[in-house]
């Protein structure tokens, strides 16, 4: 583990960021990158800020030409290490790594951020996945480690839900090197960046040595959707059937749909991000026969589906739902699981229809359809997620998280 340079003139002012992202922040999005999203946007509005990232060598020019356009007008200057060739599955558990943490070749990148002067204290090193974690410790004494979720427990409640194969399998040893990380590297960090309290306190019990921080994701990644309470549907299930957790949630609201009185005849939309013969060998053909089905939020001219109330299905995973916050940002009526408002509660029951098992969601649903209550429940939930997690709050939230970390810091060298 390297040490500090020696304290300069710059004990409390902002510094620049350096953030080493795993994976490339580039369009398009995802649910993995979100986060990175987030925490640039917030930074940038602060500091300058040195991204480094890695990427396939054939890849590196269509990368680099893609984060310059998407970043080029903030102050973020982009330096790209190329990617080590992709290692067997064995190789990780062997070494006790992730898989895609051999990727990652650590003297090119201790060149870099010795080029960057990253143990300078106008310097603040971030790394954003857990899968940084190994090589991140050797910077630790200037750096903010951000896994974002409890990542063992994410793995673990995937593996629950899937069915017996080689897919459980995989996700059990994930959950194992997860918990390995958490243990023995996230003490090492000035902070560990979390984006609920709930991941704060699980994370808290595997590794109470570690200082955690909790930054909510702001909604960056919305698609687009519209309020539109003349709908031709009435209830829009809005999921990934590609997730076990998400598939197996939507066959449990079609199954209690289909048993309830006013649901059963209700007008229904599944969006799966699968071909509908995928979603039929999920789903079931008699399940699919009960509602109308596309892959796409979008319809055939490019226009967001609405309906008058959104359900998003997932009944496991970890972290902020994308889904869920898009939902509420958007003045549409969220139903969902309890389970799934980590990140917004103060949303959770007033802002949304919220229940902890499938059977009671799905009796909410007909209630507020019956009723017309679904109107107050999505103006009140748009109300309450942006007077609690507006963009200027969240942008305010990475500053203090970062001035922690210097506190932190500096209390560190006082003490040498």
């Amino acid at each position: 583990m390297k040490g500090l340079s020696e304290p300069s003139a710059f004990p409390y002012g902002f510094p620049r960021i350096i953030w080493v992202a795993a994976r490339p922040p580039a369009p398009p999005f995802s649910g993995i990158t979100s986060k990175t999203l987030c925490g640039l946007q917030a930074l940038s509005t602060q500091t300058e800020i040195d991204l480094v990232t890695f990427v396939n060598p054939p890849s590196v020019e269509e990368y680099k030409a893609k984060l310059q356009q998407y970043w080029g007008k903030e102050p973020v200057s982009i330096h790209i290490l190329p990617l080590q060739p992709r290692a067997r599955w064995y190789q990780g558990l062997v070494r006790c790594r992730f898989q895609s943490s051999l990727l990652f070749d650590g003297k090119l990148l201790d060149v870099k951020l010795s080029e960057l002067s990253w143990s300078s204290l106008d310097r603040l090193v971030i790394f954003d996945d857990i899968i940084l974690a190994h090589l991140g410790v050797r910077y630790s004494a200037n750096a903010i480690i951000s896994p974002h979720d409890c990542m063992s427990d994410m793995f673990f409640s995937h593996h629950k839900i899937q069915k017996p194969s080689l897919a459980k399998i995989k996700k059990y040893v994930q959950y194992l090197l997860a918990l390995h990380y958490e243990k023995k590297f996230y003490h090492w960090f000035l902070l560990v960046h979390v984006i609920t309290h709930r991941d704060r306190v699980l994370l808290e019990r595997i590794n109470p040595l570690a200082r955690y921080h909790v930054v909510p994701n702001a909604d960056l990644l919305n698609p687009g959707l519209i309020r539109d309470f003349n709908s031709r549907w009435d209830v829009l299930i809005w999921g990934d059937l590609t997730i076990p957790s998400c598939a197996r949630g939507a066959q449990e609201f079609l199954m209690y749909a289909q048993r309830n009185g006013l649901l059963a005849s209700a007008s229904k939309m599944l969006i799966g991000k699968v071909s509908r013969k995928e979603a039929e060998a999920i789903i079931g053909k008699n399940m699919m026969m009960q509602i109308e089905y596309s892959p796409r939020l979008e319809d055939e001219f490019g226009r967001m589906r609405s309906a008058k109330i959104v359900v998003i299905p997932d009944i496991g995973g970890a972290g902020i739902k994308n889904r869920v916050v898009n939902v509420l940002s958007s003045g549409l009526c969220l139903a969902c699981l309890l389970s799934q408002m980590e990140g917004v509660e103060a949303v959770a029951d007033r802002g949304a229809i919220n229940a902890v098992t499938m059977k009671e969601l799905v009796e909410r649903i007909a209630w507020a359809l019956q009723t017309g209550e679904y109107k107050q429940i999505a103006e009140a939930g748009q109300h309450i997620y942006y007077s609690h997690y507006n963009l200027d709050l969240n942008y305010r939230l990475w500053r203090e998280m970062i001035e922690r970390a210097l506190a932190i810091r500096e209390r560190v060298l006082r003490s040498k």
